[in-house]
């Protein structure tokens, strides 16, 4: 075979050849040696090629040299400068010869300075195409000054023919079959390259096939196995709600398959990852969908709806998959949640009728019981440390999630709680003693420490006194007698499991003047039955008094929640406080008709919230201002409660007064129970930080607080305006005649008095001051030192009980078992976990010693 070979001496005096067909495939070596080089390397590289390669380097015979000069100007030197440098510029001319036309035919032109190839038809001058061409590729590369010498031209430089001989299999039917493996296996792998670098290989994991069979799915593994096993190539979408069981769908379907599927997981964020030019994500979507084929892998997607994403920005990725998809040329599996498919579909038709659709639906309490007992024994019979759950523990799991959290589906919430109850048992086992097998109520503590509720309500061996939770209310909120009992019978209703199914666990509306405690009684509710006061929620219904006020706070908008459900969805365990509730718009009042009957609200993203877990309580003033109740009143003169009642029915829609559970009236305070108020609020200002941090001791007689509660109290605005008065007359004089004393009031004690009684203060004092009636002596001795210091002694002393009996309470052993489940979780299936397990398991293999 004769290979027409470019050939040139460089400036070092060696000979530079190389083949016109492939320039790249040069040799460099002495005159009379390079030749050979050059043969000997075509001889093994074209005998390896395919026919359609070999039949390049077999060129017709007028092929020619021809030498242009081109004026190429210096686009690297200053404006001024840049004169035009002619170079001989050497091209090889390959015509193209026609039967019949034979005179000025087309021509291939190279260049081999340029390493450029381009075609010249007979109707243009051969010269000036030269010309042209050599300009423009000079001015699209931009030559450096070094790359300007590499144009000039080479000594010697020469067309040569070279003899190549080959055997009479190169390119032939011989070598096909191998070339033919070496591609594809070459092929094969660049897939791999391109879907390992937008994808994961789930069909590698060592989880991969292990598992329990999923219950009641036996229907959708068959359909989803018929559609992915045949000869056509399906595309399948799993629609149901979140964590149903769709990805164990697929789990089952691959174990139940001989040979492993290749499946990779992505998303639409990974496939875009980095592509910022035009065009670019197009090629990539391209290029990965081929890699799919050639591999016959399955792309797996977790969320349909990442790929429209990134709609907004100009790339629109189902649009760029559908051709694909409609072919048959790969398959894919996604997932997606029916409400998102009803969003998406009208956006892309086709695109989702390019899919099969199999269903899942969340499990019955019966079936979620069922996949509950297969996970439990499966973890059972692979654990190394045995971690068993008691069978009498299954009903509870499934019975406490399918009643406290509507909104995750089953077979998800019991195998979640099924997950903490396992960590937690596990962080109490040693590695000595075998664990017992998990009880019902290991179960209901692992379920109080995730939902906040006290476990005394769920458990039916600790005892609830009725009591004791009145007197615990009563010491926070003074002469609400009947609000307290109203709200402690509805935690004993709570308690019995006796509150009617599918509405709130309680509707309270609180009437009655302002300050006399309905927000405080809220407030320690929340705490007693939640832990805390953060559970309570609070909405100010004076906020939402303006038309829009519903589309705000419940109905939100397809892309943001409405305030109240996205509360209620965050914490559903709590309290709800709507304050004022008389000042809401009555578009507010229609919407919470469904949720006092039914329980639930649905915003404008088509999401639920449920209020089967909370209890709400609405406050009013109605009629108030009317009934100035003096002090003293006397409740058989006239019912309150049948009073207020009246002003509400007169105010609110009766449908929705039929709904309440109970209207609460709170009374106004008699004196006693105004000094009694004060007394509270003068104990929570001696708890304040620079009180505290000074060591101070305020001691107020009887007669200043008599003094202080008389002229802090008012009826318009009951115990608020105490506090305010309590703020103007002990806090502020108390402020200035600390700062007046400096330093040396830290330790000493203050006597507040009224100004008209004689000062019963001892030890020398620090300093004086009178203000509104009152008489402040800040007092302080080797006596008085030793009586705080013994003050302080039986303070600390009653503090160190006060903290063993809170450490004794059911909350703290909740939250140090709640810090030890916690850190269990982290631990479980992770490296420590891992390290454990391993550790068990020599252990068990270690074998026994000889006595």
């Amino acid at each position: 075979m004769r290979v027409r070979v470019w050939s040139e001496t460089t400036w070092t005096g060696a000979r530079l050849v190389a083949p016109v067909s492939e320039l790249d495939r040069a040799e460099l070596g002495r005159d009379g040696e390079v030749d050979d080089l050059l043969a000997r390397f075509l001889v093994k590289y074209l005998e390896r090629v395919p026919a359609s390669v070999l039949a390049r380097f077999s060129l017709p015979e007028p092929v020619q040299v021809r030498t242009t000069r081109v004026l190429i100007p210096r686009l690297d030197l200053p404006r001024r400068l840049q004169m035009p440098v002619p170079i001989d510029i050497c091209a090889v001319i390959i015509p193209t010869v026609e039967a019949g036309r034979p005179n000025a035919p087309d021509a291939w032109v190279i260049v081999p300075k340029l390493d450029h190839t381009f075609y010249v038809p007979r109707s243009e001058d051969l010269e000036a195409a030269i010309t042209a061409e050599v300009k423009r590729m000079a001015a699209v590369t931009k030559p450096s000054p070094a790359e300007y010498l590499d144009l000039l031209p080479a000594d010697d430089e020469e067309l040569l023919s070279l003899d190549v001989s080959l055997p009479r299999t190169a390119g032939g039917l011989a070598g096909a079959k191998a070339r033919r493996q070496r591609v594809q296996k070459k092929a094969h792998k660049d897939a791999e390259e391109i879907l390992r670098s937008v994808a994961r290989p789930l069909h590698e994991a060592p989880w991969f096939t292990e598992g329990p069979t999923p219950v009641n799915l036996a229907d959708q593994t068959a359909r989803l196995r018929s559609l992915l096993t045949g000869a056509t190539r399906h595309s399948v979408l799993l629609v149901g709600p979140s964590r149903t069981g769709k990805t164990e769908l697929l789990w089952a379907f691959l174990r139940g398959e001989s040979d492993k599927t290749p499946v990779w997981s992505t998303s639409g964020a990974q496939l875009i990852a980095g592509m910022s030019g035009l065009g670019q994500w197009q090629e990539r979507v391209r290029r990965v969908m081929g890699a799919a084929e050639r591999l016959d892998a399955i792309l797996y997607f977790d969320d349909l709806a990442d790929l429209f994403g990134e709609q907004t920005h100009g790339i629109d990725m189902p649009t760029a998959m559908r051709p694909f998809l409609e072919s048959r040329a790969v398959r894919v599996v996604a997932e997606i949640t029916p409400r998102l498919l009803d969003r998406l579909e009208p956006r892309a038709t086709a695109f989702f009728s390019a899919f099969n659709r199999i269903r899942v639906h969340a499990l019955d309490e019966a079936d979620a019981k069922g996949a509950l007992q297969r996970r439990a024994t499966f973890d059972g019979d692979r654990d190394l440390d045995r971690l068993r759950l008691d069978d009498g523990a299954i009903d509870p799991i499934v019975d406490l999630t399918g009643r406290y959290f509507p909104y995750r589906p089953f077979p998800a919430k019991a195998l979640r709680l099924y997950a903490s109850v396992r960590g937690l048992a596990r962080q109490r086992s040693t590695a000595s003693d075998p664990p017992a097998p998990i009880s019902a109520s290991e179960v209901l503590e692992a379920f109080s420490l995730e939902s906040g509720i006290p476990t005394f309500l769920l458990r039916d061996d600790l005892p609830l006194k009725a009591s004791e939770v009145r007197a615990a209310f009563e010491a926070r909120l003074v002469g609400q007698r009947s609000a307290v009992q109203a709200v402690v019978d509805t935690i004993c209703v709570i308690k019995a499991a006796l509150q009617p199914t599918g509405k709130p666990l309680a509707t309270f509306l609180f009437v009655g003047p302002t300050g006399v405690g309905k927000t405080e009684l809220a407030r320690i509710l929340a705490r007693f039955l939640f832990g805390g006061e953060d559970r309570m929620v609070r909405f100010d219904m004076s906020e939402f008094s303006d038309p829009l006020a519903a589309e705000r706070l419940i109905r939100g908008t397809d892309r943001q929640e409405g305030l109240l459900t996205r509360q209620i969805r965050a914490q559903p365990f709590s309290v709800l406080l709507l304050d004022e509730i008389e000042k809401a718009d009555s578009a507010v009042f229609d919407l919470l008709l469904q949720v006092l009957g039914e329980g639930r609200l649905t915003d404008a993203r088509g999401e639920t919230a449920h209020f089967h877990n909370a209890i709400i309580i609405m406050t009013s003033n109605l009629g108030a201002a009317h009934r100035r109740e003096t002090v003293g009143f006397d409740p058989s003169a006239e019912g309150a409660e049948d009073y207020y009642r009246q002003q509400v029915e007169r105010t609110f829609r009766p449908e929705l007064v039929n709904r309440l559970d109970r209207i609460i009236a709170f009374r106004a305070l008699d004196p006693d129970q105004i000094r009694a108020v004060t007394r509270l609020a003068l104990d929570k200002l001696e708890r304040r930080r620079g009180i505290v941090d000074r060591g101070l001791v305020l001691n107020v007689s009887d007669s200043a607080l008599e003094r202080i509660a008389r002229d802090g109290y008012s009826s318009a605005y009951g115990a608020r305006a105490i506090r305010r008065h309590l703020d103007d007359a002990v806090a502020a004089p108390l402020a200035r005649l600390l700062a007046k004393i400096g330093p040396g009031a830290r330790g000493a004690t203050v006597s507040v008095g009224l100004e008209s009684e004689p000062s019963v203060a001892a030890g020398r004092s620090l300093g004086r001051l009178t203000s509104h009636g009152l008489l402040f002596v800040a007092t302080e001795g080797q006596q008085r030192r030793a009586k705080r210091d013994t003050h302080h002694i039986k303070h600390i002393s009653k503090m160190r009980r006060w903290v063993e009996r809170q450490l004794a309470l059911d909350r703290v052993d909740q939250v140090r078992t709640q810090r030890q489940n916690l850190r269990a979780q982290l631990n479980l299936g992770g490296e420590g976990g891992a390290r454990r397990r391993q550790r068990n398991l020599k252990k068990a293999q270690r074998p026994a010693a000889v006595h």
